[in-house]
């Protein structure tokens, strides 16, 4: 009888599921965000630029508002929480997400939060190749002087 259990109990675990096409990008996708996320507390563009498609690593504008940020940031945190996936065939996709940046300024902590859209392009290594919204990379600190 034991023998019977532990035969159909492997029997299940063969039967298991692959995930698919989608789901798999879906998994590189937030891992990629993620990895984003805990790259960025270096607050180096050479640890950012790998995450974004080469057209927007070399765009002036936006290696500017990396480096303006990480100049001023003595410490930085940021975290991303994806809404919506938006799947636009053949290999693109469209992520919705929410961002918080913790940081350290001169004036003193700081914490700003935003909602962006990220374009990636890319099935087996997403990279972004574009921003829309508030930007991760360009944020707004409202930093409150204390008298």
């Amino acid at each position: 009888m034991l023998f019977l259990v532990f035969a159909l109990l492997s029997a299940c675990a063969e039967t298991k599921k692959s995930l698919t096409p989608q789901a798999q990008l879906a998994t590189r996708i937030d891992t990629t965000i993620q990895d984003l996320g805990h790259q960025m507390s270096h607050c180096d563009l050479q640890h950012i630029t790998p995450f974004l498609t080469p057209d927007l690593a070399n765009d002036h504008a936006m290696t500017q508002s990396i480096e303006t940020l990480c100049a001023r940031a003595h410490t930085l945190q940021a975290q991303f929480v994806i809404e919506r996936l938006w799947l636009q065939p053949p290999e693109t996709v469209r992520v919705d997400l929410h961002w918080t940046l913790q940081v350290t300024l001169d004036a003193g902590p700081s914490t700003t939060i935003g909602t962006a859209r990220f374009t990636m392009i890319g099935k087996d290594h997403p990279l972004i190749s574009a921003v829309s919204g508030d930007n991760p990379f360009d944020p707004q600190f409202d930093v409150i002087p204390v008298p």
